[in-house]
């Protein structure tokens, strides 16, 4: 996976349409109001623009996320439980109900 340093960068590559001016006007605020917040930030957008944006075009957010760096690749993915968790929890439940 590719993490994007520059957030600009990610959403110019996330659609064919994607720009600073259409993913303003998608999220309902204004190109000024994303380009000074990029500008204030490094060219890094926080969770919220991430998640809104990403939504906006219709990608995961979780996904995106992640192409950003705001959260570790690892987290997209879930494990399945190991036979000795699956034990304890069937231990655990087993006990519950014995005390009702």
């Amino acid at each position: 996976m590719n993490i994007y340093e520059d957030h600009r960068e990610w959403l110019d590559n996330i659609s064919p349409e994607s720009s600073l001016t259409n993913a303003a006007r998608r999220i309902d605020t204004t190109v000024g109001t994303l380009s000074r917040f990029l500008k204030r930030n490094d060219n890094k957008f926080d969770a919220d623009y991430i998640i809104r944006i990403s939504v906006a075009y219709g990608i995961n957010p979780a996904q995106a996320l992640a192409e950003t760096g705001l959260i570790p690749e690892e987290s997209l993915t879930v494990k399945p439980p190991t036979a000795a968790e699956k034990r304890k929890l069937l231990t655990e439940i087993l006990n519950e109900v014995n005390e009702d």
